[in-house]
């Protein structure tokens, strides 16, 4: 006489394991092709065709497992996303803006419930895949641009009839995956980092620790000062970050290494004020960072003559308004997100970023850090590949410790 009920587990266990195959696929392709952005591609960039496919994927997976997985911080972040796609709606916006802001979110609240079901291994195969393909695709776009120097952008072909201090343009402007290399550098800086933590918190894996060193040059290649600059000041942090949390008894107890500290600390102070020194020298003639400090004037400024609604709501995620409002161009995290979603966008995704942050036991400071960082400089409100690796350290951080707990249980059970 069959089991009735040893059928019912079995064929629970086959459904199970469709659905985690369905979820492996999707979340590869969703994760792994984050990169593929095209610039001005037409009809769309082809990491959506990747995008749209994961999506509706997703949807069939929360219809068949008819949960969705809910924390803090995707609550918050379906809460931002929808309030991004309801400006469409009251405000006049470039709806490319909202898509890219919003579709690059949802990467974060997809690939979570998406990797949620698999294990360690297919999400190590998910992470060295998105490394290695994106690390190739950014090599090829550094040799274009590095080989195809051009001004056409700023309206002059002829590079030799182009003052020096813009002709340093010519190596960041002629990307085939961004409007130029600023953007493209926030997407190295985000693999780089993400390898890092790879290799330091997951797996000794050589793939990890030369995806690192090869990032690391990449983004020297973008030319991005504001990125390499705060890529170097995020890796010092974060090491006496690790430093301090590693040796604090050590560092209460021993005087010689307390001294050591205070001597090595006034050194560094030393040489933080003699660089300022120099670099008020060199700033005071670089447009660039001129440009920074009037984007910040600008900003007191909207915020002291805005309207309530407008303060709280945004003017719409057009480029223009910003260049209207502020008398200057969307080079700065906070003026971005406060011009375009409003005080409510503002203070709803740096809450977003505050609960990853915490959720994956503030693991994701070695992405958030320097990526926020370099917002006040430049910034990408629809970087996917920032929120598809977010998505993976909170796996590794969050979900990996459940699962593996869950395992424990059931073997304590079975015994």
């Amino acid at each position: 006489m069959l089991n009735i009920k040893n059928i019912k587990i079995k064929l629970k266990k086959h459904k199970l394991s469709k659905i985690i195959s369905l979820n492996y696929f999707f979340a590869f392709i969703l994760t792994v092709f984050s990169f593929f952005s095209l610039y001005q591609f037409k009809p769309m960039m082809p990491v959506y065709y990747f995008y749209i496919i994961s999506l509706l994927g997703f949807i069939f997976v929360i219809i068949k497992k008819t949960k969705l997985y809910f924390t803090p911080s995707i609550l918050i972040g379906i809460i931002f996303i929808f309030y991004v796609l309801s400006t469409l709606l009251f405000q006049e916006t470039d709806w490319k803006n909202v898509i890219h802001t919003a579709a690059a979110c949802s990467y974060f609240v997809i690939g979570v419930n998406l990797l949620r079901l698999l294990n360690k291994n297919q999400v190590c195969t998910v992470s060295k895949s998105l490394l290695i393909l994106s690390l190739l695709y950014i090599s090829a776009e550094t040799y274009w641009r590095l080989t195809n120097p051009t001004m056409s952008r700023l309206n002059d072909t002829d590079i030799s009839t182009v003052n020096e201090d813009i002709r340093f343009y010519a190596f960041k402007i002629n990307s085939f995956i961004a409007l130029d290399s600023n953007f493209v550098s926030i997407m190295t800086a985000s693999i780089t980092t993400f390898a890092f933590y790879m290799y330091r918190h997951i797996e000794k894996n050589f793939i990890f620790i030369s995806s690192f060193y090869w990032g690391v040059i990449l983004t020297f290649l973008t030319l991005s000062r504001a990125v390499i600059a705060c890529l170097i000041i995020s890796g010092i942090v974060l090491y006496f970050w690790s430093l301090y949390k590693e040796n604090i008894s050590l560092l209460v107890k021993n005087l010689k290494i307390k001294l050591s500290v205070f001597i090595f600390s006034s050194i560094g102070i030393l040489i933080l004020l003699i660089g300022l020194i120099l670099g008020s020298i060199y700033f005071e003639s670089d447009g660039s960072f001129l440009t920074k400090i009037e984007l910040l004037q600008g900003t007191f400024n909207y915020i002291q003559k805005a309207s309530l609604s407008k303060l709280f709501l945004g003017v719409g995620s057009i480029n223009e308004n910003i260049v209207k409002n502020l008398d200057s161009g969307a080079h700065n995290i906070i003026s971005t997100y406060l011009l375009w979603y409003g005080l409510t966008g503002l203070i709803l995704i740096s809450t977003f970023w505050f609960l990853i942050f915490k959720e994956t036991k503030t693991k994701a400071k070695i992405i958030l850090l320097p990526i926020i960082l370099s917002g006040f400089s430049l910034t990408n409100p629809g970087c996917h590949i920032f929120y598809a690796v977010l998505s993976l350290i909170y796996y590794f951080e969050n979900l990996l410790p459940k699962i593996e707990k869950l395992k424990e249980l059931k073997c304590q059970k079975s015994l």
